[in-house]
């Protein structure tokens, strides 16, 4: 027994040496494909689960027992988003800096209402362009409105429906702020694309700062004009202005009238539609915005005015409906109707309105606002030269 075990302790290391030469350290693609060709869990369970693992970490709508503490939960929240998500990383003196506009020239149209040209600072050496409608006749305090813009590609600020809009406005005694956005209209330079706004956050600044600094300079600009009724302050917008108009009024509370036009993307909203695609552009799914907080909170945070929402013609009849039943009136013209009405201090009394369908648009008006060279372009150079 003893001389087989020495044996067999002799011929081993001859067997390793032998058999050596014929393994292969390196598999062969079909050993490989055999064995992860294998189903272990199919694509539609798999994608189920991770919905399932995102939806459970939704943030539940808020609640409050009594106004006054959802009131004190409201500011909270502000406060949160505000200070630790959106401006996260961003120089102060920027963020409170007071608005700088520039007064480019009028237009009279002698059809009840003027143009206004205007250029203005979102950040030290990055301007950006705007129009004022203004009533033929503006005297005393009136109610104004900033109209900010959905995704329209080129036209931007321009686009025939918020044109019309605007001169809507004018003409029922309303000032129309029409501003422009990130990437179209005069700020349609390949820098200035949305989700180059990511890039700030590689160097320490929350991308949402730029985007909402952009819109709220317009409300700056209407909440210290001379002839702003501050207590009819407004905002709407279509589209990616729906979520703009989300955005700001829930986190400014100079904002009294909202009527966001869609825009609405939830979390839940993201997860069970995104077999048609991405939901919004990166401001609206900007880092840290959704820990915690969801749409249902920016919904009811704090807005003390009148909000109506929409999702296209249909729900806009029928919220205007709904408003109007509510009031004992009759209903009105939605686009520029219903801020007339919401603004109004009459309650939604009924006036004829012009056709948002009839009268010119000011496409060849509007024209270019004289950007000076080398302010607008690419945004990121302003943080780059701040060193932020």
């Amino acid at each position: 027994m003893f001389s087989f075990r020495c044996l067999c302790l002799l011929c081993l290391p001859l067997l390793t040496f032998v058999f050596a030469g014929q393994a292969s350290g390196q598999s062969e693609p079909d050993e490989i494909g055999q064995v992860l060709g294998e189903e272990i869990l199919a694509p539609s369970v798999a994608v189920y689960q991770v919905k399932s693992y995102i939806l459970s970490r939704v943030a539940p709508p808020p609640s409050a027992a009594t106004a006054q503490q959802w009131t004190e939960q409201a500011k909270r929240l502000r406060q949160h988003l505000l200070q630790e998500v959106v401006f996260h990383g961003w120089p102060n003196e920027w963020v409170i800096a007071p608005p700088k506009f520039e007064d480019l020239g009028v237009i009279e149209t002698g059809q009840g209402y003027r143009l206004r040209k205007l250029r203005y600072e979102i950040v030290p050496g990055f301007q950006s362009v705007a129009i004022l409608y203004e009533p033929e006749k503006l005297q005393g305090k009136v109610p104004a409105i900033l109209n900010v813009n959905g995704h329209v590609g080129a036209p931007g600020k321009a686009v025939e429906y918020k044109q019309k809009r605007c001169i809507n406005f004018a003409k029922h005694g309303i000032l129309a702020l029409n501003v422009e956005w990130f990437f179209f209209g005069e700020l349609r330079q390949e820098g200035n694309r949305h989700w180059y706004g990511a890039h700030l956050d590689l160097v320490g600044a929350n991308g949402l700062g730029i985007f909402l600094l952009e819109m709220r300079r317009g409300l700056d600009y209407l909440y210290n004009h001379p002839n702003v009724d501050r207590n009819r302050l407004g905002v709407t917008g279509l589209s990616g202005g729906g979520w703009q108009t989300i955005f700001l009024s829930s986190l400014d509370e100079r904002v009294k009238v909202a009527v966001p036009v869609a825009g609405y993307s939830s979390v839940a909203t993201k997860v069970e539609a995104r077999e048609y695609g991405d939901l919004g552009d990166i401001e609206q799914n900007g880092t840290d915005l959704f820990a915690g907080v969801d749409y249902t909170h920016l919904t009811a945070s704090g807005f003390t005015g009148k909000r109506m929402f929409s999702n296209g013609t249909k729900t806009a009849t029928q919220a205007r409906t709904t408003i109007s039943s509510a009031t004992g009136s009759r209903p009105t013209g939605f686009s520029a109707g219903s801020l007339v009405c919401l603004l109004s201090k009459k309650r939604f009394q009924w006036a004829r309105r012009p056709s948002l369908n009839r009268g010119s648009t000011d496409n060849q008006k509007l024209g270019r606002s004289r950007r000076r060279k080398g302010n607008h372009g690419n945004w990121r150079k302003c943080f780059a030269k701040a060193g932020t």
